[in-house]
């Protein structure tokens, strides 16, 4: 069994430290008592290498936690145990909130989670997400039943795959658990506010709420179930296990450090930054717009003044808007996860085996409310009933940022309605739905794993196979609340007064007249608290994205240890170590969001999202060697040469090549 580079004291301090636990509660069922002799190892997976060399130190630096380690943190999230580990960069996670996928995944060295390969008791653990991307999502593997985690950093394409050249991560997991085991806890994250620090100082200076001095959110609880026996004379085991997690989430504006968006200010202080797309927090009305006038484009950097009769005043550094207190340090989540592991001897030489692994997880992202944010430019007519006078000057007949006494309505854009020539002016308007609350995204993924094989040995033990395949499946859903329709913000810019009976002039859609959009609501950010209900209820728009991807594995490798035929050194205690094998691999992806969504409709989204479909398929052969040189000899106490090639041919019409080659 190859050996491996541990942490020791160091990483176990460091994931001991990453706790923020109130408390933990475990309850352990009476386990099946340990024979007096030592078990013999039933099974022995080597990370980074098909050949299983008994007493030989990896070439490749692997790093490996054990269940001891991971026991010491009290984390039960499996990316929680991986981030603190110095080589693990940050990837998605349950700390990541804008540009949240509901995924978590692992990213080495910071060269992208698309590049460093998941393993489960070294086999593939399939893509996450339905979007195209490639890599796993490690929320499906029970914390509970990892035995260790094995990193490797060194890259390892020859052996797993293109796909691997930041290197990979191998979950170990208990799959011959005997007894029952119980565990439960309860935590939460407590913190002590300093209401004089740095960001209180700058959030009160800005008229920003603070966070209490004593803050306890996070509130999590956790329950695993394992059990498992051998059977038919201790020739199989059947381990079975079902977990159940549950977290709330954690907000930035429970801290003073990031009550508001710090930013440098004069005399090396510190202020509160944020957005110029805005709205001061729920004063209503405030906003910024680039006005279109022939044949420039100028900028009116005012907003609304509500405490002196909504006139026009510049707009500020305190106008920004402090979109930090919704954003979520933590995601809530909900998951659920339950599988099994069955193996049984058929006879000594041969072992069936087969593992079904099933999850569903639930989280919210949470971020900054959307709102418009220029992505299209409105017409404003000059007649709309909510502008008053001062606001009419500046738009459509008085100065523009004292720019002089320019008549803006004249020459600019009209339009005629029932026989009626409204003049106006365009603006790009940049303002915060501070009314309806951030933009909130929920993911649903289920996923199920399901792996079948044959293994054993023949040739009088000489040589040893592996035989599997496999099915990854996981069906994704991801709903958007809160974000505005750019068509719809369009419409309940263009106000009118309302001309038909009964109307009496008052503030009316366009749209709403001309039967174009009878559901249209007036959207007044024109004075201080003006944004109706009902507008909110107008302007909001649902967001649907759902999606599945499937990988199909069928893999095959044969392994000799061809000492016993004499092809070994006379210098060397061992002989020649040889793997070849045959994979197949095919991946398909169907990722569809809603007509919205594909349009780009929604201000604040990123954009339009297209749909992504399509598969391939590839055709992988491999080996690898490992050849001792010298044991025992002067300057060198094991010298040994081991080399690795991997060919595949892709269904897209490209072939590639990966070698490793190793000096110990």
């Amino acid at each position: 069994m190859a050996k491996s580079r541990s942490l020791q004291q160091a990483v176990r301090f460091a994931l001991a430290s990453a706790t923020a636990a109130a408390g933990v509660t475990a309850l352990h069922a009476q386990e099946a008592p340990a024979p007096a002799a030592a078990a013999p190892v039933e099974e022995v997976v080597v990370t980074g290498s098909r050949l299983q060399t008994p007493n030989a130190t990896s070439i490749s630096p692997i790093t490996s936690v054990s269940a001891t380690d991971i026991a010491a943190t009290g984390l039960t999230r499996t990316e929680d145990i991986l981030n603190n580990l110095p080589m693990v960069f940050a990837g998605q996670n349950s700390t990541v909130s804008n540009g949240s996928d509901g995924t978590s995944s692992v990213d080495l060295r910071g060269l992208g989670n698309q590049r460093t390969l998941t393993l489960v008791n070294g086999r593939r653990l399939g893509p996450g997400q339905s979007t195209g991307v490639n890599y796993s999502d490690i929320t499906q593997i029970p914390a509970a039943l990892i035995e260790r985690v094995d990193v490797l950093t060194g890259g390892a394409s020859s052996v797993y795959g293109a796909d691997a050249v930041a290197g990979v991560v191998n979950f170990i997991l208990n799959t011959h658990f005997q007894g029952i085991k119980i565990d439960a806890g309860y935590a939460f994250n407590q913190h002590n506010n300093d209401l004089n620090d740095t960001g209180a100082t700058a959030a009160a200076a800005h008229g920003y709420p603070l966070p209490p001095s004593n803050v306890n959110t996070g509130y999590a609880k956790n329950v695993s179930i394992i059990m498992g026996s051998n059977f038919a004379d201790d020739k199989g085991n059947a381990t079975l296990y079902a977990t159940f997690d549950t977290q709330q989430s954690v907000l930035q504006k429970s801290f003073t450090y990031s009550a508001c968006n710090l930013a440098p200010g004069p005399n090396n202080t510190f202020i509160c930054g944020g957005s110029s797309i805005s709205a001061r927090n729920g004063a209503g009305g405030s906003f910024r717009a680039y006005q279109q006038v022939s044949p420039y484009n100028r900028l009116i950097n005012y907003t609304v003044d509500g405490a002196n009769g909504n006139t026009f005043r510049p707009f500020g550094v305190a106008d920004q808007f402090n979109f930090a207190p919704f954003n979520y340090y933590q995601r809530p989540a909900e998951r659920w996860t339950a599988g099994g592991f069955l193996h049984y001897d058929l006879n000594p030489h041969m072992q069936t085996y087969m593992e079904v692994m099933v999850m569903r997880n639930a989280t919210d992202a949470q971020i900054a409310p959307s709102g418009d944010f220029g992505d299209e430019s409105r017409f404003v007519p000059c007649a709309n009933p909510l502008l008053n006078a001062s606001q009419l000057g500046v738009l459509c007949g008085g100065s523009v940022n004292g720019g002089g006494g320019v008549n803006l309505a004249q020459g600019n854009p009209t339009e005629i309605i029932n026989g009626v020539t409204y003049p106006g002016t365009i603006l790009t308007i940049l303002r915060r739905n501070v009314e309806g609350g951030g933009r909130d995204a929920t993911f649903v993924s289920d996923s199920i794993r399901a792996v079948v094989g044959l293994k054993g040995d023949f040739g009088d033990g000489v040589w040893t196979y592996d035989v599997y395949g496999q099915r990854s499946s996981v069906d994704n859903l991801q709903g958007n609340k809160n974000y505005f329709s750019d068509a719809n913000l369009t419409n309940a810019f263009n106000v009118i007064p309302d001309t038909r009976p009964g109307g009496n002039g008052a503030p009316v859609c366009a749209s709403v007249i001309t039967g174009a959009d009878t559901k249209c609501v007036p959207y007044n950010v024109w004075s201080a608290n003006g944004v109706t209900p009902a507008a909110i209820a107008y302007l909001s728009v649902p967001l649907l994205q759902q999606g599945s991807v499937v990988e199909y594995v069928v893999d095959g490798s044969v392994t000799g240890d061809l000492t016993k035929y004499g092809l070994k050194l006379p210098t060397a205690d061992q002989g020649l170590q040889i793997n070849v094998g045959y994979e197949w691999r095919q991946e398909e992806s169907d990722f569809l969001p809603d007509e919205l969504s594909q349009t780009g409709n929604a201000a604040g989204a990123g954009g339009a999202t297209p749909p992504v479909s399509g598969g391939f398929h590839v055709n992988e052969v491999f080996t690898e060697l490992r050849l001792p040189l010298a044991n025992h000899i002067a300057f060198a106490d094991e010298l040994a040469i081991e080399g690795g090639y991997r060919y595949s041919k892709y269904s897209e019409g490209f072939d590639t090549n990966t070698y490793k080659l190793g000096l110990e």
